[in-house]
């Protein structure tokens, strides 16, 4: 089982959250966590391998990563081109059939607008719509360079992908599954939220996405953020278990 969940910058902020959300953790058997807006005191109990996004100092504070990916499991890092945004490691699964290459990643938002002093500031949107033509072409590289591997990518996409209005650019969202094809995914967690889970208060933005297997069947965990004093997060979370006939 995969999980994914953006903690809103706990540890850097929001301290008094932390216990809260590794207790949420804690009751989902997941093999592997993509945790996003994470920091260094985040860390799941059990799970003894890890591999993080380089801080950027310019914003972010000391022990803050944007991408995390923790493991029960032994991994062994893979370079990705954007080290603050993405991450990725091989997982030795005990028993898997097969290689397992996950991708964690924050796709960025809307307004990641701001450019150097004198600089006029980017279009809202371009920065996400570049993040999106640049991954997806990581993508397939990856998807070349462990060809026997099945792959999982998950993490903030910063866009929903159920079919309804909510958050995200149609050409981003476009791009990006055609991205997800054309490197033999799918895209696990297009559900409509807000007809079928209504506890969970949005649609989810946050994404699973594995390898497109023959026969293999997803089942999908969410849970809500939480609101007002009892808020853990600004994003629900998300757990796929994946079963292979």
């Amino acid at each position: 089982m995969i999980g994914t969940w953006n903690l809103e910058r706990s540890g850097a902020h929001h301290r008094g959250r932390m216990a809260g959300q590794l207790a949420c953790l804690a009751e989902r058997d997941c093999d592997v966590w993509v945790l996003t807006e994470t920091h260094d005191d985040l860390r799941p109990k059990g799970y003894d391998y890890n591999v993080v996004s380089k801080t950027n100092p310019r914003w972010q504070s000391p022990g803050e990563h944007l991408v995390a990916i923790w493991s029960r499991h032994p991994m062994t890092t893979v370079q990705t081109d954007d080290p603050c945004f993405t991450v990725a490691a091989s997982v030795d699964l005990p028993g898997y059939p097969r290689g397992l290459l996950v991708y964690g990643t924050v796709i960025t938002y809307a307004h990641d607008t701001s450019s150097p002093a004198g600089q006029a500031p980017a279009p809202v949107w371009s920065r996400h719509r570049a993040a999106v033509a640049a991954q997806t072409e990581e993508w397939m590289r990856l998807r070349a360079q462990f060809p026997a591997d099945d792959m999982c990518i998950a993490g903030d996409f910063n866009m929903n992908l159920d079919g309804t209005r909510w958050y995200g650019v149609r050409d981003g969202r476009e791009a990006l599954l055609k991205g997800l094809q054309a490197a033999g995914l799918r895209c696990l967690t297009t559900e409509n939220f807000r007809a079928t889970r209504p506890d969970i208060g949005r649609a989810s933005v946050d994404h699973i996405c594995f390898s497109d297997v023959p026969g293999s069947t997803a089942v999908v965990g969410a849970w809500s953020g939480g609101q007002g004093k009892s808020r853990l997060s600004d994003h629900n979370g998300l757990t796929v278990k994946i079963s292979l006939r």
